[in-house]
C-alpha cells in the first residue's frame, strides 16, 4: 500500500466512504502520497473500488478514488489498506503538504533495484529499453525472443517483463499463453512494447495478463514511470494469485466501446469502473449493461444520458472487476444493440447542430 519511497505519517483524520449502501466516518491511522491505513467498523472486499472524503486538518474536504489492497482485523473493528487510483491536483498538494508537516513513522526506505527481462528481437529496440533501467541501478537482462525470456524467467524469475509481440520462434501472445500455464509466472508482470496499435490487440494483450502497453517509440522517462508504477501496483496488492480478476486499461489504449464489446462477448459479470473527467460505475450481467452511475449525476438521470457521456470520455483509465451483480436490467437491451442506438442518437444530433450553424 502506499510508494514505498514515500514517507508514511501519523494521522487522525476523518474519512468518509460508502460500504452497504450507507456513509461510514472512520479515522485514518497512516497517510503516505500512494494511500492510506483507515481503521473503520465496516469493511470492504479486496479489490473493492470506493469514492473517499478525506478531511485533513485545515484543509477542504476532497474527495479520493481508492482501492482496497489489504485487511487486518482489529478488536471492535478492521484496518484497511486502501491505495490512492484518481486524486485531485488540488488534494495530492494537500496529501504532500499534510506529509510534510507529519511525523515520519520509522526510517524511510528506498525502493529495492527492479529486476527486469527484456525481451525485442531488434538489438536497437533492446538497448533502447533496457538503458534508462540500467543507469539508475537496475538489474536487466536482454534477450531476442520468447522462447528464451521463458528460459530465463524459470531460471530467474523477473520483476517485470518488457515483451516485444512480434519475434521469431516464440511471439509475445505465445510467451503469455506459456506464462499463464505455469503456475510460477502466471502473475508476472509484463509491459508490452510494440509498434502494434489497433484495439484488437491491446485488448488480446490484456486479456492474456499483460499489465500495461507501451506503444513504440516512446520516450523513456514515461517507460520508466509506467514500468515504476505496473511493479507498485502489484507489490501494493500483495500480488500471489495466479487468476488475474482485474482487467486495467488507459483510455488512450482502448476505446471504451471497444472493451465493451469485448466484455460482451466473454460474456462477462462485474462492475467497470471509469475514470477521466469524473468517476462512473458500469455494472455488467453476462456482457449486458444493467445500470450505470455517474458522478455528479442526480438519481433521478436517465441511465442512457449518463452512458452517453461516459462514452464521449477520451481521456483517463477504467478498470474491470469480476463480481456478482443483482438487481432489474435498466436498459433491457445487448451492449452491442445499446452501443448502435446510442450512436445514431449522437450522429443525429451533431447532424442537427451543424444544420443550424
Amino acid at each position: 500500500m502506499g510508494i514505498r519511497s514515500s514517507p508514511r505519517v501519523a494521522a487522525g483524520f476523518s474519512v468518509r466512504f460508502r460500504a452497504g449502501g450507507r456513509d461510514v466516518e472512520a479515522v485514518c491511522q497512516d497517510l503516505a502520497v500512494g494511500g492510506m491505513l483507515i481503521r473503520a467498523a465496516a469493511a470492504l472486499p479486496v479489490n473493492a473500488v470506493v469514492r473517499v472524503e478525506l478531511a485533513l486538518p485545515g484543509r477542504e474536504r476532497f474527495a479520493a478514488i481508492c482501492r482496497v489492497v489489504h485487511l487486518r482485523e482489529l478488536a471492535g473493528g478492521c484496518a484497511m489498506g486502501v491505495q490512492f487510483l484518481e486524486l485531485p491536483a488540488d488534494g495530492l498538494q494537500s496529501v504532500q503538504e499534510f506529509i510534510g508537516e507529519g511525523v515520519v513513522v520509522g526510517p524511510v526506505l528506498a525502493s529495492p533495484p527492479l529486476n527486469l527481462l527484456v525481451v525485442d528481437d531488434d538489438d536497437r529496440a533492446r538497448a533502447a529499453a533496457s538503458e534508462p533501467f540500467s543507469r539508475r541501478g537496475d538489474h536487466v537482462r536482454a534477450v531476442c525472443d520468447g522462447l528464451e525470456a521463458l528460459t530465463a524467467c524459470l531460471k530467474e524469475r523477473p520483476d517485470v517483463v518488457l515483451l516485444d509481440v512480434q519475434m521469431p520462434r516464440m511471439d509475445g501472445w505465445q510467451f503469455l499463453r506459456m506464462c499463464a500455464a505455469r503456475p510460477s509466472l502466471s502473475s508476472l508482470c509484463v509491459v508490452f512494447l510494440t509498434s502494434l496499435r489497433g484495439d484488437d490487440e491491446r485488448l488480446l494483450a490484456y486479456q492474456l495478463g499483460a499489465d500495461d502497453f507501451v506503444s513504440k517509440p516512446f520516450r523513456a522517462e514515461e517507460l520508466v514511470a509506467r514500468v515504476d508504477r505496473v511493479v507498485a501496483r502489484a507489490r501494493d496488492a500483495g500480488r500471489v494469485a495466479p487468476e488475474r480478476k482485474t482487467l486495467r486499461v488507459d483510455l488512450e489504449h482502448v476505446a471504451l466501446p471497444s472493451l465493451l464489446a469485448f466484455l460482451e462477448m466473454e460474456k462477462k459479470t462485474g462492475e467497470l469502473l471509469v475514470l477521466a473527467t469524473s468517476a462512473a460505475r458500469l455494472w455488467l450481467r453476462d456482457g449486458r449493461i444493467v445500470r450505470v452511475e455517474r458522478e455528479g449525476a442526480s438519481s433521478e438521470s436517465d441511465g442512457r444520458a449518463q452512458l452517453t457521456e461516459v462514452l464521449r470520455w477520451r481521456a483517463g483509465q477504467f478498470e474491470f472487476a469480476a463480481c456478482d451483480v443483482g438487481g432489474p436490467d435498466a436498459f433491457g437491451s445487448s451492449t452491442t444493440a445499446l452501443l448502435i442506438d446510442l450512436a445514431r442518437v449522437e450522429d443525429e444530433r451533431a447532424a442537427d447542430e451543424k444544420g443550424k450553424r
